[in-house]
């Protein structure tokens, strides 16, 4: 996989999926992956919380454009494993935690940019919980485009879409919550 940085540069991602989401191939994966090189290009991102991380490869793509220190948290231990293993053949430790979980109320403080590419049910549990709306820029992914009148309910009245993409009717969406 790659991630692509500002001046269009193609930046390498090795991943060893295993049995865990996350080659890159996915469209929600790769919706990720432009928007994250978006907003490292419109933005300065300094810490960043990958929530589900699966293989660990938009945490990866974070640190290798630019993020200090990523969190990433998945809450099924073989993914933790597969995402620590990515996180080693890319020589990212110092900037890149894994961590086993499945609640954003552990972290005390926010970071400047929260990734959730998750399952539906997941993702709607999330966002009716409103942890996520301590966070600067949250990327949203992981649902089609029939799940938007589901969706629009839950963020609509607490944050702006900065950015909406879709790949093979899988939607992400980049939203700036409203403090």
């Amino acid at each position: 996989a790659a991630a692509t940085s500002a001046s269009n540069k193609k930046i390498p991602i090795f991943i060893h999926p295993g049995v865990v989401f996350g080659t890159g191939l996915h469209a929600t994966t790769r919706g990720c992956l432009s928007a994250i090189a978006q907003m490292f290009e419109q933005r300065t991102i300094r810490s960043v919380l990958d929530f589900g991380t699966g293989t660990g490869i938009l945490a990866l793509a974070c640190a290798k454009l630019g993020a200090s220190k990523v969190r990433a948290i998945d809450c099924n231990p073989l993914a933790a494993r597969a995402a620590l293993e990515n996180v080693r053949v890319n020589q990212q430790q110092a900037r890149i935690d894994v961590l086993t979980g499945q609640d954003l109320t552990i972290f005390n403080e926010p970071s400047d940019l929260l990734l959730m590419n998750l399952e539906w049910p997941c993702l709607t549990k999330i966002l009716k919980e409103r942890e996520w709306i301590r966070y600067r820029w949250v990327v949203l992914s992981g649902f089609l485009r029939s799940h938007l009148p589901q969706l629009m309910p839950l963020i609509d009245d607490v944050c702006e879409i900065l950015l909406e993409e879709e790949l093979e009717d899988w939607v992400t969406l980049v939203v700036a919550p409203r403090k």
